[in-house]
């Protein structure tokens, strides 16, 4: 998504901050590129395991215990954390982890 910016030359050498746009929620079958490790979409990714690799068919929920599970708002499962860590959850990770270092 392109936002167009309006400068003003009075303006100049002035920084208020980043666009922020509001996220919509869902289950995403195709990916969404982020460049901000650290946003919302990543940040919610991780602290909930949120990945392919863990999502729960809707007809295998009953085959695990609800403990182990996360529900989105949308009606999807993931496994938690202890039972199986997801891919991009750890690709995010380590993502972080690379840019903490070259900072």
């Amino acid at each position: 998504m392109l936002i167009p910016v309006e400068r003003n030359r009075a303006d100049e050498g002035q920084y208020e901050g980043a666009v922020v746009i509001e996220p919509t929620r869902g289950y995403y079958k195709e990916p969404v590129a982020t460049l901000d490790f650290a946003s919302l979409y990543p940040s919610i990714m991780m602290a909930h395991n949120l990945c392919y690799s863990t999502l729960v068919p809707l007809g295998k929920v009953k085959n695990h215990n609800p403990e182990n599970l996360t529900k989105t708002p949308n009606g999807d499962y993931f496994v938690k954390i202890p039972i199986k860590k997801g891919i991009v959850p750890m690709i995010l990770e380590d993502l972080i982890g690379a840019r903490k270092r070259a900072k």
